[in-house]
């Protein structure tokens, strides 16, 4: 088998595609086996390799810290400790589940996609709660400060 690499161009002012040609022969002759753009080829890189041991382990210290976190905050027990303790634990077991999907290569822009939505929503809801919380204050340093602005 031999692969031949090339590139064609698309004519105009459009950039050349380039592809790779695998032939059964070897010799240079005969059938062509495939042809495929060299672009749409992934080259397996031992550094970004699908692992499933590494995603099992990954997934298992992440069950183990989820445990480890709820009994932490239950022992705590603060009057939020029965709300915290569920959250903290499903936070965790869903980032480590991430980690491990991303390991694994699978749905890598859907999982980057969910954690970043989840992540903004996180930090809106906290924006919000923070704002609409300290208006008052907020309220109040606005008047000191036009106040101040109207003495020069």
């Amino acid at each position: 088998m031999s692969v031949r690499q090339g590139r064609v161009g698309l004519g105009g002012d459009r950039e050349p595609v380039g592809f790779e040609v695998i032939e059964p022969g070897g010799d240079g002759g005969g059938e062509v086996a495939a042809a495929a753009p060299a672009s749409a080829r992934r080259d397996f890189r031992p550094e970004q390799g699908i692992s499933p041991r590494v995603a099992l382990v990954i997934f298992g210290v992440s069950l183990y810290l989820a445990s480890l976190a709820d009994r932490v905050i239950r022992s705590t027990s603060g009057s939020q400790a029965r709300i915290l303790a569920p959250a903290a634990r499903i936070a965790i077991v869903v980032f480590g589940g991430s980690l491990a999907l991303r390991q694994l290569g699978i749905a890598e822009d859907i999982v980057n996609l969910a954690f970043g939505l989840v992540l903004g929503a996180i930090a809106v809801a906290a924006a919000l709660a923070f704002g609409l919380g300290s208006r008052d204050i907020a309220a109040r340093e606005v008047e000191r400060w036009l106040e101040s602005m109207h003495r020069r």
